[in-house]
C-alpha cells in the first residue's frame, strides 16, 4: 500500500511505508504541480482498467498515471480538464450504473460538474447554496448527499440532476429528501454497514456525531462529542482482541435496533490533539497524538492490519497502532527497613530548632538610605555645535538639536557610601550625552544632597511611544552588624510633551481647547507590524 498526499503549495508526494523509522528512499515521487492541490483520489477513470490519480487544483482537475520503470516511480498526464468556477472538492463513483468511474467536482458557490473520462457531462448549480461542505456519493441509491446553507444535509439523486441540464431555473431542482441537522457539518462518510446490512450515512458537525439512514434521511442515532471533531474513520475489523470484537448479538436484532446504536467501530479524531476509538456506543480507547489529526484512516501496511494512519495539517504523516510499550527495565522494590521513631524525632526537633532561630533573627535595616530626585530645565536649542553627519537629531527653528537638562540629586543623610553605580535608561527616541555614573566611595561631607547633570537629546529616527525616564541606583551601605549590604534605589518620571512637540499657533481661536499636533515623520504602515503573517498567508495563498 501506498499513501498519495497533496499540499497547497502544489507539492504531490506519493509515500511507500516500510517497518522501521522513515527513510528517504521511501518518498516515491515529490513533484511541484506549480498549483495548489486541494484533493486527491484514486479510481479507474477510464476503460483501459487501470488505477489512475486525480489532483484537483483550483480551476483544473488533472488525471494522471502512476507508472514504475526501471525502479522509478513517474507521473505521467493522461487528460486534464478546465473548470469554469472555483473548485472545492470532488466525489467518485460509478453515477448511473456507468462502466467506469466519474467525477463529481464541487465549487465553493454551489455548482456540481460531472466528469466522464475527457468530457464534461453535467453542469448544474444547487439552489440555497452559500458555503461549500462535504460531498459524498450513495452508490446504492444512485445519489449525492450534499449539506446547504440552512443547516441541512440534503440528497439529490443522478437522475435528477440528468433531467434537470437544460432547465435555467434552478429553483426546479428538488431534493430527494432533506434533514436538519441544526449546525454545520464538516465531514461525511458512507458507510456499509456488516451487522444491518445496510448503507448509513455519517456526519459529524461542530460538536454532534448524525447517522443518517439513506432512503428517507432520518436520524436514527447521534451523540454529543467530547471534544471538537476534526475527522472520523468507520470500519469492521474481525479480531480477537476486545477492542475491535462485534456485539455477541444476532444479526436481526441489531437491524431491529440499528436506530438506537451505530453498529460498527469508528476512529474519532480532534483538534485536542486525540484519537478516540468507539466500539458501538461505548468509548474504548483514547490515544494522545502530538498533533491535531485532520485525517484518519485504517490500512495494512508491512503485512501488519490495523494500523492507524493519520495526517496533520502542518505536514505530519505518522502510521501508528493501539497498544502499549512493555517496560525494558525490571524494577526491583528496596528493602524495607524498620523505623526508628527516636531519631525521627530528635531529627524532628533539631530542625524544628533551626526554623525558631531564623525566625527571631530579624534583619536590621540600614540607618540611612539612599533616595533619588531630578529637576528638568526647559527645552531648549544646543549652544555649542554638536556634530551630527546622519541627522539623526531633531533640530529647532535656528536649525541646532533640541534638547533638555536633566539633573539626578543623590539624597542621604550619612557620611559616604561605596560603589555607587547610577544608570540612566531614557526611550528610544531619546538620546543622553551620559547614562552611566559610578563612583568607588562617595562622601557626603556633611551635605544631604548630591547633584549629577546630563542633556539628553530628541532624535528623527524613532516615533516616541513613551516619555518615561528611569533612572536606577545601586551602592554598598555600611551597617553595624555585617559590615556591609548591598541596597538600590530607582526614581521614574515622565520628559515634558514639549519635548517631543512643536507648540503653533491654534488654527481655530473660536475653540480654545483644540490641540493640533504636527510630526515631520510619516506614520508606519501597518504592514510591516505584520510581515511574518502576511508572508505565510501569501504563502499559502490559491488564485
Amino acid at each position: 500500500n501506498k499513501i498519495v498526499v497533496g499540499s497547497f503549495q502544489g507539492y504531490l508526494r506519493i509515500f511507500e511505508p516500510q517497518k522501521g523509522e522513515y527513510k528517504s528512499w521511501q518518498l516515491l515521487i515529490e513533484k511541484n504541480l506549480e498549483e495548489g492541490i486541494l484533493q486527491v483520489g484514486l479510481g479507474i477513470y477510464g476503460d483501459s482498467g487501470e488505477l489512475l490519480l486525480a489532483v484537483l487544483h483550483s480551476r483544473m482537475l488533472v488525471i494522471y498515471a502512476v507508472e514504475t520503470v526501471e525502479d522509478t516511480t513517474q507521473l505521467s498526464l493522461v487528460y486534464r480538464h478546465e473548470l469554469s468556477r472555483n473548485s472545492f472538492n470532488f466525489t467518485q463513483g460509478m453515477f448511473g450504473k456507468a462502466r467506469n468511474e466519474l467525477i463529481c467536482v464541487q465549487s465553493v458557490d454551489g455548482q456540481l460538474t460531472i466528469i466522464n473520462k475527457d468530457t464534461v457531462q453535467i453542469e448544474i448549480v444547487l439552489p440555497d447554496f452559500y458555503l461549500p461542505g462535504p460531498l459524498i456519493y450513495a452508490k446504492q441509491s444512485d445519489s449525492f448527499i450534499v449539506s446547504n446553507t440552512n443547516l441541512e444535509i440534503e440528497c439529490y439523486r443522478y437522475s435528477t440532476l440528468n433531467m434537470q441540464v437544460e432547465a435555467r431555473d434552478k429553483r426546479t431542482i428538488k431534493a430527494d429528501w432533506t434533514c436538519n441537522i441544526g449546525e454545520q457539518a464538516f465531514h461525511m462518510h458512507y458507510h456499509k454497514n456488516k451487522n444491518t446490512r445496510k448503507y448509513d450515512i455519517i456526519v459529524v458537525g461542530t460538536q454532534t456525531l448524525y447517522i443518517l439512514t439513506e432512503g428517507a434521511g432520518k436520524i436514527r442515532y447521534q451523540r454529543r462529542l467530547d471534544y471538537p471533531p476534526s475527522c472520523i474513520k468507520t470500519y469492521h475489523l474481525n479480531s480477537a482482541s476486545e477492542i475491535y470484537r462485534d456485539e455477541n448479538r444476532d444479526v436481526d436484532q441489531i437491524a431491529e435496533g440499528g436506530a438506537n446504536s451505530p453498529c460498527f467501530t469508528f476512529l474519532l479524531g480532534s483538534f485536542s490533539n486525540y484519537i478516540l476509538v468507539y466500539r458501538d456506543v461505548q468509548l474504548v480507547w483514547t490515544c494522545k497524538t502530538s498533533h491535531a489529526p485532520i485525517f484518519v484512516d485504517i490500512s495494512e501496511f508491512g503485512g501488519t492490519e490495523g494500523l492507524i494512519v493519520h495526517f496533520a495539517d502542518n505536514g505530519w504523516l505518522q502510521i501508528s497502532y493501539l497498544g502499549t510499550e512493555p517496560p525494558k527495565l525490571n524494577y526491583i522494590l528496596p528493602e524495607s527497613k524498620e523505623m526508628k521513631y527516636e531519631e525521627m524525632e530528635a531529627e524532628h526537633q533539631r530542625l524544628l530548632g533551626r526554623i525558631l532561630a531564623s525566625e527571631q533573627d530579624e534583619k536590621t535595616e540600614p540607618d540611612y538610605a539612599l533616595s533619588l530626585d531630578y529637576e528638568l530645565s526647559k527645552v531648549e536649542e544646543a549652544d555649542e555645535y554638536i556634530d551630527d553627519p546622519d541627522n539623526i537629531y531633531a533640530k529647532g527653528d535656528s536649525g541646532r538639536p533640541v534638547r533638555i537638562k536633566c539633573s539626578i540629586i543623590l539624597n542621604y543623610d550619612g557620611d559616604e557610601v561605596k560603589n555607587l553605580m547610577v544608570n540612566v535608561n531614557v526611550p528610544d527616541h531619546c538620546e543622553a550625552d551620559k547614562t552611566v555614573f559610578s563612583y568607588k566611595i562617595l562622601n557626603f561631607g556633611g551635605q544631604r544632597d548630591f547633584k549629577e547633570s546630563f542633556y539628553i537629546y530628541a532624535r528623527n529616527d524613532f516615533n516616541p511611544v513613551s516619555n518615561e525616564v528611569v533612572v536606577s541606583a545601586s551602592y554598598m551601605s555600611p551597617r553595624s552588624t555585617s559590615g556591609v549590604d548591598l541596597r538600590t534605589a530607582c526614581k521614574i518620571f515622565e520628559l515634558p510633551m514639549a519635548f517631543n512637540c512643536r507648540i503653533i499657533i491654534p488654527s481655530n481661536l473660536k475653540d480654545p481647547n483644540k490641540i493640533t499636533i504636527i510630526t515631520d515623520k510619516d506614520a508606519a504602515q501597518i504592514n510591516s507590524f505584520f510581515e511574518d503573517v502576511i508572508e505565510d498567508l501569501g504563502a499559502h495563498s490559491i488564485c
